[in-house]
């Protein structure tokens, strides 16, 4: 039997989303009105709606792409399949391997949500952010998504308060810009005590075939156990992690 529709305005909002593709990413107001067969007007205002939700994004050329709350959801999705469970199984192994906690998180508006944590066996520290949110800009996992996202994402947190969580925390924008572009050097971000003190973070983005973030993978600790040494271990078990992650997402 087919299911009813209820609400055909929600429907024309996911006909709109559903008009971008891999192909064609990008699309204007004049284009999705034609693909829809909805007025420009109520083209404009369904993609103003979505923009706001962080649905849509706006291009600087003036059209328009999915958002990076359909990251989100998409991320979610893959992470509530049965994938889940080789998912944990390669967390728990880089937790064992490395003797730290391992998290997993993606991006939410200008945070990110922790859907995953493994505390370490060993570790009497009880590191468990499963389900909580932190800023993009002071932490690990964080500052390594954040470095992959489009400019204007990265604007966006620039140019808002950069609110200090310790003395640590880089809240100049120019000094959070730099730090985000040797991020993309390395391809690994570090988090010494700026978002909590005396701890410190090791994150790599994990990112799909298109170079775009969808989660990213961290070992973090005592600050004092984060050698430059064992910084350049970590990166090696968190290199694989972050593969063997995106392969089952």
């Amino acid at each position: 039997m087919e299911k009813q529709v209820k609400i055909k305005s929600l429907q024309k909002a996911i006909h709109l989303l559903s008009c971008f593709t891999v192909e064609e990413p990008k699309l204007g107001v004049s284009e999705l009105a034609k693909r829809t067969g909805l007025l420009k007007s109520s083209v404009h205002n369904m993609l103003t709606t979505l923009e706001a939700c962080s649905m849509i994004e706006r291009t600087s050329d003036g059209k328009y792409m999915l958002g990076v709350r359909c990251l989100c959801l998409g991320s979610v999705y893959r992470m509530t399949r049965d994938s889940n469970k080789l998912i944990r199984t390669a967390l728990t192994e880089l937790s064992e391997i490395t003797g730290e906690t391992v998290n997993l998180a993606v991006c939410r508006d200008q945070d990110v949500i922790y859907l995953d944590n493994i505390r370490a066996r060993a570790s009497h520290l009880t590191l468990d952010y499963s389900g909580e949110t932190a800023p993009l800009y002071c932490t690990g996992v964080g500052k390594s998504i954040l470095a992959y996202l489009p400019r204007q994402r990265q604007e966006q947190v620039l140019n808002s308060k950069l609110v200090p969580y310790t003395q640590y925390t880089i809240t100049d924008p120019e000094e959070l810009a730099r730090e985000l572009a040797l991020i993309r050097e390395r391809g690994y971000a570090i988090d010494r005590g700026e978002h909590e003190y005396d701890i410190a973070c090791v994150a790599m983005p994990i990112l799909n075939e298109f170079g775009a973030p969808v989660a990213s993978v961290s070992v973090s600790g005592l600050e004092a156990h984060f050698t430059e040494e064992k910084i350049e271990e970590f990166c090696k078990y968190l290199r694989k992690t972050a593969e063997r992650v995106r392969m089952y997402l």
